[in-house]
């Protein structure tokens, strides 16, 4: 019997661990089933797809469906199965956590879905297949029954995470990612209202031994960068320290993307994270919100006093990158509050700020709450708010800008950010001016090249701001583009008798914080400068 699995992915980078960590599984039990996959992204023709079905002529498709791979899905499960009327369609993963009726009723080309964790069911699915009334009765199982019944089985819960056959055992295991995902704890102490792991417990650990067994393994198998999936990172601080301990074990060939609770950091991690070698960690501090309103009516553990100086903490380490995130449509969440937010982590130097909208997901208490908290969504994914008591659609349309200015101008290469930092803490109207006046133009909406942002700052600072046209200059310069440019003209090109055999040229530039000479290397093709110099003011 042939199993194909649909794995479609928001991009290259990304994949999901439920093909592997089930396959595994299955593996174990030798249970006949022939595995195989098709795989793509967002933007693969369907006929890759559906050739593959047709090809192959399997018994069972299964797939994962999630915020954003959900619409492609379904697009390709439809052909297929108009294509193969008889081969029976399983969906799961965190798309059906909620009430599966409606869903199967406005999809019947979907046989049945899967509400929870699927590894030490699916494969007593598998072995059950010929017998559809056991098969049916499965806990987690969602199905439309003969009769037109809706029946429903309940959430499956993986009882022994710990005896799992790890994903990586799987052939199908991306190791050619760029990054791989191990899962080392399952469950969160939190209960976030709006997040899938909120209700999700007991928490569930892997050993350290186990984890470094695992990491072993992935070295062999040359992969570098490893995403940490553990919600509880710093909960059970001598667990922590004991994971901070491995990973030092790993240095200089593994690097480590973690989550951390900021609010939540006491001295002994901080003195261990400041122990830690360069690069080896890049951290998320969980942030959401800097009001403490917002936290307490979203069910987050943590207040943003707390986070606000965990952070500082993390960044007088300066071992490692720090990106956080803000979600905009959380309860008395305001467009106001929301600006202030972001100029507050600004001021902290974050390497990352990620601004998102709030989305609804299912199995949720957000979304079992939406019409009590007044919150209007979107039905179909990516589930994002639409409105809220505190933010209307057009202030929440801002914050979709907003959070494209942050990626263009603060977020990425960094080439503006110095600037646009400085502009943003020293002149309280600027940020809301610039938003403003990108939005009035559409130009957040378009592609936009990181030569042209400098000249859409420079060419609005002229206007509005004409004193902080030097500090964006120099940012122009540095990052190497063209001197014949207006911000590159501010420059002036220091002349003497011996320019025709010198290898360097130097050009000269005053700002108010001081001087700069910036030499360039006439021999190089490159445009940066060879040599900075710079000399403060008297």
């Amino acid at each position: 019997m042939i199993l194909l699995w649909l794995d479609i992915n928001s991009s290259y980078a990304h994949s999901s661990l439920a093909l592997p960590a089930m396959h595994a599984q299955s593996a174990k039990s030798k249970d006949g089933w022939q595995w195989h996959v098709a795989s793509g992204v967002l933007n693969t023709p369907i006929s890759h797809f559906t050739k593959a079905a047709i090809r192959l002529q399997p018994q069972v498709i299964a797939a994962t469906a999630w915020l954003f791979n959900h619409h492609r899905l379904l697009e390709v499960i439809a052909r297929i199965k108009a294509l193969l009327p008889n081969t029976y369609i399983i969906l799961g993963g965190p798309e059906f956590l909620g009430d599966n009726e409606h869903y199967l009723r406005s999809h019947p080309f979907i046989d049945a879905v899967f509400r929870g964790e699927g590894e030490e069911l699916f494969p007593q699915w598998l072995q059950c297949w010929e017998q559809p009334k056991k098969r049916d009765l499965l806990t987690g199982i969602c199905t439309i029954d003969a009769q037109s019944h809706y029946c429903d089985r309940g959430t499956a819960r993986v009882s022994h995470f710990d005896k799992l056959v790890p994903p990586e055992a799987s052939t199908f295991f991306p190791f050619h990612k760029p990054f791989v995902q191990v899962e080392t704890t399952r469950g969160c102490f939190n209960d976030c209202y709006f997040c899938v792991s909120g209700g999700d417990k007991p928490i569930r650990t892997l050993s350290v031994e186990q984890i470094r067994e695992r990491f072993q393994q992935l070295v062999i198998r040359n992969v570098r960068d490893i995403r940490i999936l553990d919600r509880t990172f710093n909960v059970n601080l001598k667990r922590t320290s004991s994971l901070l301990a491995l990973f030092c074990e790993f240095s200089g060939v593994l690097r480590f993307h973690i989550e951390i609770h900021p609010a939540l950091l006491t001295s002994n991690i901080i003195n261990i994270l400041s122990d830690l070698p360069n690069g080896l960690l890049h951290i998320e501090a969980g942030i959401q919100s800097l009001d403490d309103i917002v936290l307490e009516s979203s069910g987050r553990v943590g207040n943003s006093h707390r986070s606000t100086q965990g952070i500082r903490l993390l960044k007088a380490c300066n071992r490692f990158e720090i990106h956080a995130d803000l979600i905009a449509g959380l309860p008395h969440y305001t467009l106001e509050r929301i600006k202030k937010d972001v100029k507050e982590l600004m001021s902290l130097q974050l390497d990352e700020i990620q601004l998102e909208l709030l989305k609804l997901l299912p199995g949720t208490k957000m979304r079992d709450k939406a019409s009590s908290l007044g919150i209007i969504y979107a039905p179909t994914p990516p589930y994002e708010v639409l409105a809220t008591p505190s933010m209307s659609q057009e202030a929440l349309y801002e914050v979709q800008q907003l959070s494209r200015l942050l990626d263009g101008w603060y977020n990425g290469k960094g080439e503006w950010r110095k600037p646009f930092v400085q502009l943003t803490l020293a002149e309280s109207c600027f940020l809301d001016n610039f938003l403003h006046e990108l939005m009035q133009k559409q130009l957040l909406e378009q592609p936009l090249s990181a030569e042209r942002r400098g000249l859409l700052l420079y060419e609005f600072c002229a206007q509005h701001y004409p004193a902080r046209l030097p500090e964006i200059s120099v940012a122009w310069i540095l990052a190497g583009f063209s001197l014949s440019k207006t911000p590159g003209k501010q420059a002036v090109l220091l002349k003497n008798q011996n320019d025709n055999n010198s290898q360097i040229r130097f050009y000269h530039l005053s700002v108010p914080t001081g001087d700069y000479w910036f030499g360039f290397d006439r021999t190089q093709e490159r445009r940066k400068p060879a040599v900075v110099l710079r000399h403060p003011p008297n």
